[in-house]
């Protein structure tokens, strides 16, 4: 029994090619003068593999040669007959073993050529791309059938996808030279968008239409509609139909609400924020300061519109403190400000993070610089009390006098 089991264990490790020769043999189909024949053209075939892998010179590249041919022949015989070994050995009988290993390397060919994410933007194949995918596949890595079929699959669904996204583009009057450094999910994501949200006329969204959207979707009254998603899709493909579905109704139930949280702000999800990626149409010139007082909804509540070093620094020191964002500072918030700063030091991170997440794009930049290497330091040395003669806060609340805007007098009883 032990060596019955054996003898399983050993034909099962067989590659393709060497079971189908051994049916073969075995039940008639090829005879001594097969072998004979087959002797002669595998010769043939190891030398042409060798030299297109590197040269026939070398004993170690005719080893490497025959794996290579094996795995070649087993692919091309294994996809075409899959468990009918005996249509596969009468393949062998009716056709040159060389076929078969270049009916193995087409089959990866082919694989090669077809896209192997959905970025809209590839280099087209070159001869040594294919060269080292045939390295790979044909000896380190080689491909049973079953995984042949599973890669061949996904980049089919990948090319199916990027396609989509190019339809959707031209269905929505987008160049497909502006769509090629996004991914097809983003497009598609994007249009998907827009249908829900009732942009019209429906349309790929600007930076500026995309922070509109987001705004209108956030507000209680806004209502998803669906049904111009349908219409768009009405004389899709039917594999476009199906992945458009797929791609909608994660939207709606996933990243809608994400979308609608105000977890993020407007620029964070243009910029890719967790609610997932979508398309923007760069190709159109739009106002930068309109698009940036769209997405800065928030700087602009907290700093009143006004960009002037001293309204600037009473928002940034009161951040810094741990107190809410103040424009101006009243006698006891700046006293305030200056007991939690000597409790607690600053929350740099904290104005850093306003910044990134609130300021206008543009802006981002210089505000930075004058927060980290402007204001901070001085602000630390001056509103510190490191010999304890300031318990009264004389000199601080001069400080914050001098570079803040404040409303108390300065001959006021402290």
């Amino acid at each position: 029994m032990a060596a019955s089991a054996s003898a399983v264990a050993t034909l099962d490790a067989r590659s393709y090619l060497e079971r189908a020769l051994a049916h073969g043999f075995r039940v008639g189909l090829l005879d001594p003068a097969h072998r004979a024949r087959m002797q002669q053209e595998g010769a043939k075939a190891l030398v042409q593999i060798a030299n297109h892998f590197g040269t026939a010179y070398l004993r170690a590249n005719l080893e490497t040669a025959l794996v290579r041919f094996a795995n070649l022949a087993s692919l091309y015989l294994e996809d075409r007959f899959g468990g009918d070994l005996h249509a596969a050995a009468t393949s062998l009988r009716d056709n040159s073993l060389l076929s078969h290993s270049r009916g193995g390397s087409e089959l990866l060919k082919q694989l090669h050529a077809m896209p192997e994410t959905t970025l809209l933007i590839r280099e087209s194949p070159t001869a040594e791309g294919q060269r080292q995918f045939l390295d790979e596949y044909s000896f380190s890595s080689p491909l049973t059938a079953t995984a042949y079929r599973a890669h061949r699959a996904l980049r089919v669904e990948n090319q199916l996808r990027v396609a989509f996204a190019f339809w959707l583009g031209k269905k929505l009057a987008t160049d497909a030279s502006e769509l090629s450094f996004s991914s097809a999910e983003e497009v598609i994501r994007s249009a998907v968008l827009v249908c829900h949200a009732g942009l019209d006329p429906v349309r790929l969204p600007t930076r500026s239409v995309m922070a509109r959207l987001i705004a209108a979707l956030r507000k209680r009254s806004f209502k998803p509609q669906p049904e111009r998603w349908q219409r768009l899709m009405r004389d899709a493909p039917p594999d476009y139909q199906r992945i458009g579905e797929a791609v909608a109704e994660d939207f709606r139930v996933r990243l809608l609400p994400l979308l609608k949280s105000k977890q993020w702000t407007a620029e964070e999800l243009i910029a890719g924020a967790g609610a997932g990626t979508y398309f923007i149409d760069e190709s159109v010139d739009e106002d930068l300061a309109h698009y940036e007082e769209i997405v800065a909804a928030e700087w602009t509540r907290v700093t009143g519109g006004r960009s002037d070093p001293d309204t600037l620094a009473t928002v940034f020191l009161s951040l810094a403190a741990g107190l809410p964002p103040r424009r101006s500072l009243l006698l006891r918030e700046a006293k305030a400000l200056i007991g939690a700063v000597r409790a607690k030091g600053f929350d740099s991170a904290a104005v850093v993070r306003f910044i990134e997440t609130c300021a206008p794009l543009g802006k981002q930049e210089g505000l930075l610089q004058m927060w980290q290497d402007d204001l901070l330091a001085e602000a630390e040395l001056r509103l510190a009390d490191p010999a304890g003669d300031d318990s009264g806060m004389v000199r601080a609340l001069k400080y914050l006098k001098e570079c803040c805007i404040t409303s108390w007098k300065s001959g006021a009883r402290r």
